[in-house]
């Protein structure tokens, strides 16, 4: 009988884990039973990440691992070690379910985590007072580097100071409680890398900006701050927007996500509200760029393709990455004015462009009759592009993909 090196099976396991097709890791955790020295390098797979939730019916994809707050607390208990694998950490808290974070029993549990990277709270809008007291003990976790909150009211800013290792920062329908008590008083700067922040969220983090220490240095640091991405989906958001891009002088990767757009023009057109990408100090560093526009009426290059040759001559872009999601019939899609596009990346304002993407996603009705398929969608499309196609120094990729949906 052949017996394989520790490092060998550790690989394979490693593989199995990584299977798309068996999201609930059930060939992991029948490889658990084989021995006691396989227990624990299966372990590290079954419990790398957790979705915890008060005890209602709740599924999620993303988390391999599904569990109670009381089942994590009697599992802690009987193996503490369990606590030594969780890397992903996702809590579902309800409105009414609130109270079960806020168990003394539960508040230990948290303490058993010692290797915890990455923490997403996913609250239905509730107080950060109704279960602070719980999560205070994740943020002071060493390794903890990536937290990601969702639908929070009032969360303290000096609280996110106790994340002396966070980087990574997701924020999503949360608030900032506004308290200017001597303990609510941030002590020491929040410096992430990487900002990811939604539409409700971007005046918030603007406000943080603007916020002091105890010392008078600023709170919240983004000198540091190498990703923004922002998702803009109401017109009196754009300000705080071009506001927050201000305050970031060291971007590498900047993406925004937006829907919104100014009224219609004299040919009933949507207008593309510009973010004045031009404008801002972290252009000298910016190296990729990616714009995710939905619009439903129009030509969306008549104002974009401004904005873009407003960067031309000041900009360091190695890649530019374009998403246009549509509500249209395929042969408006198919006589837009693409190659205004075309013309402005040949612009020699581009010294260090080598990658342009562009994809279209069109949206159309079960009943609607399609001028084009795909395939000569495509084909008209990469007409307009005759430059951009041809051209030795920039790679350019052109996808268009097309959903329907039932009225």
């Amino acid at each position: 009988m052949t017996i394989l090196p520790f490092d060998i099976i550790e690989k394979i396991l490693e593989i199995i884990a990584l299977e798309l097709d068996d999201p609930s890791l059930s060939t992991i955790n029948m490889c658990s039973l084989v021995c006691h020295d396989w227990l624990p390098m299966c372990r590290k797979h079954i419990f790398a990440s957790v979705i915890l939730h008060a005890p209602v019916a709740l599924d999620s994809s993303s988390f391999r691992r599904r569990i109670t707050v009381q089942a994590l607390h009697k599992q802690l208990n009987t193996s503490p070690n369990i606590g030594h694998y969780v890397r992903d950490l996702l809590c579902v808290v309800a409105a009414d379910t609130d109270s079960h974070f806020d168990d003394p029993a539960f508040i230990n549990a948290f303490k058993m985590l010692p290797r915890l990277q990455s923490f997403r709270l996913d609250a239905g809008d509730i107080e950060w007072n109704h279960i602070r007291s719980s999560f205070l003990q994740i943020f002071n976790i060493s390794t903890f580097s990536a937290l990601f909150v969702v639908g929070i009211k009032n969360l303290i800013p000096a609280d996110l100071a106790l994340c002396k290792s966070l980087e990574k920062l997701l924020l999503r329908r949360t608030t900032f409680s506004t308290s200017h008590s001597e303990s609510d008083t941030p002590r020491i700067p929040l410096r992430i890398r990487y900002l990811y922040v939604e539409n409700w969220s971007i005046a918030e983090v603007v406000n943080l900006c603007d916020l002091r220490c105890m010392d008078e240095t600023a709170f919240l640091d983004l000198s540091k701050l190498i990703f923004l991405s922002m998702e803009i989906s109401s017109l009196n958001k754009v300000d705080s927007a071009r506001a927050l891009l201000h305050t970031c002088e060291h971007l590498e990767s900047l993406e925004i996500n937006t829907d919104v757009f100014g009224p219609v023009d004299q040919d009933g057109r949507d207008t593309f509200i510009p973010i004045n990408l031009s404008n801002i100090p972290t252009l000298k560093t910016l190296k990729r760029l990616e714009f995710d526009c939905f619009l439903q009426l129009g030509d969306p290059y008549l104002c974009l393709t401004d904005e873009l040759m407003n960067m031309a001559n000041k900009n360091v872009l190695e890649e530019t990455l374009i998403t246009i999601n549509a509500f249209y019939d395929n042969r408006s899609v198919g006589n837009w004015e693409w190659g205004k596009l075309d013309e402005v990346f040949q612009h020699p304002g581009w010294p260090d462009l080598r990658y342009v993407s562009l994809t279209i996603v069109t949206y159309n009705r079960d009943t609607d009759i399609l001028d084009y398929t795909l395939a000569e969608l495509r084909e008209l499309v990469k007409s307009h592009f005759p430059k951009l196609s041809a051209s030795k120094s920039v790679i350019f990729m052109l996808s268009i993909r097309s959903h329907t949906f039932t009225l």
